[in-house]
């Protein structure tokens, strides 16, 4: 756990979940984590304290942590989803 954060994620203001994710990170490793763990429409906008942050770019999620050991992440998609399921 050392080397891994945890990241609230909120989906289009529905639904919640928890993830464990290594400090090496980047915003599309989180990206693809979500889509591998959960059905989730490709197309999405995640936002990091009010900022919408590019998908493609290889920025790390531990830069944009600061002093906290828990980040908030709001994600958009298109179509919107209303629950989580997950990947079988």
């Amino acid at each position: 756990m050392d080397n891994e954060f945890i990241i609230v994620v909120i989906y289009n203001s529905h639904a919640v979940s928890w993830e464990c994710i290594s400090k090496d990170a980047s915003i599309s490793d989180f990206k693809n984590l979500l889509l591998t763990k959960y059905v989730l429409p490709e197309k999405m906008m995640i936002e990091i304290d009010d900022v919408y942050v590019p998908i493609s770019d290889h920025i790390s999620l531990l830069n944009m942590m600061g002093d906290v050991k828990c980040l908030q992440v709001r994600v958009s998609t298109q179509p919107r989803i209303t629950n989580l399921v997950l990947r079988k």
